[in-house]
């Protein structure tokens, strides 16, 4: 297969169905980063993956804006700008519900006690729910496939030297896919270090 080819078709296609293409190319060609890559973005983020080893961050094209609330429905209102980013956090889903929730484009509400109690102690304020707009994750999807092709990139000659010997038949198959088209004595730096580090870090 042209790898140019590749190139074009793959970005074009839903990742949850270009991704396993590329992990079948990743495997063929012993690239031990991109098959890591490609699994986290498939399964998603999550403990569950044994993929998120110590050393993995959460990648920043990941993040959504959203909003914490209460049992009853009250919001945290953050007036303060240099707090603005106890409203993002990074989604951990992988590909396939992302697709899902461009799809939805509607409001998604989950608990997350471990960032609500960063919040309680940091900023006395107790919340339990984090809601965001899952429209949002078209956008972390257009990420996912930048990175994609930077990482597919370097490995153009790898590929080609490999389709000239006849060992790559796995990516024979991307030929068949069809583009479609608040808190007194608040330390600020060190609750933005320590949200950033929750947020992106295995949990």
């Amino acid at each position: 297969m042209n790898f140019d080819k590749l190139i074009e078709i793959v970005p074009n296609e839903p990742l949850s169905k270009s991704l396993p293409v590329v992990l079948r190319l990743a495997i063929t060609v012993d690239d031990h980063d991109l098959i890591k890559w490609v699994k986290l973005e498939l399964n998603g983020y999550f403990n569950t993956n044994p993929e998120l080893t110590e050393e993995v961050i959460v990648p920043e094209y990941r993040t959504v804006a959203g909003q914490h609330s209460d049992d009853f429905g009250r919001p945290l209102v953050i007036n303060d700008a240099d707090l603005t980013f106890v409203n993002t956090t990074r989604l951990r889903f992988g590909v396939a519900d992302l697709e899902k929730f461009v799809e939805e484009n509607s409001e998604y509400s989950y608990r997350d006690p471990n960032m609500t109690e960063i919040i309680k102690k940091n900023m006395g304020v107790e919340v339990t729910t984090y809601t965001f707009h899952t429209g949002q994750a078209a956008g972390i999807l257009a990420g996912i496939k930048t990175e994609l092709i930077e990482r597919l990139m370097p490995l153009k000659d790898k590929v080609e030297g490999s389709n000239e010997k006849g060992i790559i038949s796995p990516t024979e198959d991307v030929i068949e896919l069809k583009p479609n088209f608040f808190g007194i004595g608040l330390n600020l730096n060190a609750l933005g270090r320590k949200w950033k580090n929750y947020i992106s870090k295995k949990k």
